[in-house]
């Protein structure tokens, strides 16, 4: 189970090298944009169909499928990819992970870690994304405040394991509309104030923000 702890850093403590430091700016989310038409990187507890909206509870990537995206634009600039979902609605519709993936880090050191969202329809009803780190919960539960807008979620967290998994859940369980496309998943080191280039040691924290941008 995640754990936040705050961690103090002593004079003379921090000792770590440059070519061990965790690379700044640098996703550690395999194919997070999805832009890769393996599809490499994606696990879900939905069920994949690659021609598209065809039972509750799937998933699939236009355009690497060949089903057609919920909404014709994704976010990544000037990218393809983006994961289109239509939300489960039976009574596993909470447990069931949308997407979910494990994800080596460093213990001590502070990721930020950001997704992009889109429901088809404003409120309750486009999509309920609750985001967990290792399965605890972190922010609140995530619902579109309009239509066909893409709009961000951003949590930081500091590592206490050597992995972690991240995972997205649909919680709604209704049936429609609950039609939604997530794209450009990240986690990225934090630089600690003071000693860019080194794995800092930093204050764990889970903070949430939202951004969104325009049609």
């Amino acid at each position: 189970m995640l754990k936040t702890r705050v961690l103090f850093r002593a004079g003379g403590v921090v000792a770590l090298s440059l070519a061990a430091a965790p690379a700044f700016g640098v996703n550690l989310v395999t194919n997070g944009d999805f832009e890769n038409p393996t599809l490499a990187g994606i696990n879900s507890d939905y069920l994949h169909t690659p021609g598209g909206n065809v039972v509750e509870g799937s998933w699939w990537v236009n355009p690497w499928d060949s089903g057609s995206p919920w909404f014709g634009t994704q976010h990544t600039p000037g990218g393809r990819g983006a994961m289109s979902v239509n939300g489960d609605n039976s009574t596993q519709a909470g447990v069931k992970r949308v997407w979910y993936q494990t994800i080596n880090v460093t213990p001590g050191t502070e990721y930020d870690f950001s997704a992009w969202m889109l429901g088809t329809a404003a409120g309750f009803s486009g999509y309920s994304l609750q985001f967990a780190f290792d399965g605890v919960a972190i922010g609140a539960v995530n619902s579109p405040s309009a239509a066909l807008v893409w709009e961000s979620f951003n949590a930081s967290f500091t590592a206490t394991a050597p992995t972690v998994t991240i995972s997205i859940v649909n919680v709604s369980g209704i049936t429609f509309p609950n039609d939604f496309m997530i794209d450009d998943i990240a986690l990225q080191v934090v630089p600690a104030p003071g000693v860019a280039g080194v794995g800092g040691l930093a204050i764990g924290l889970f903070s949430a923000r939202r951004r969104r941008t325009p049609r």
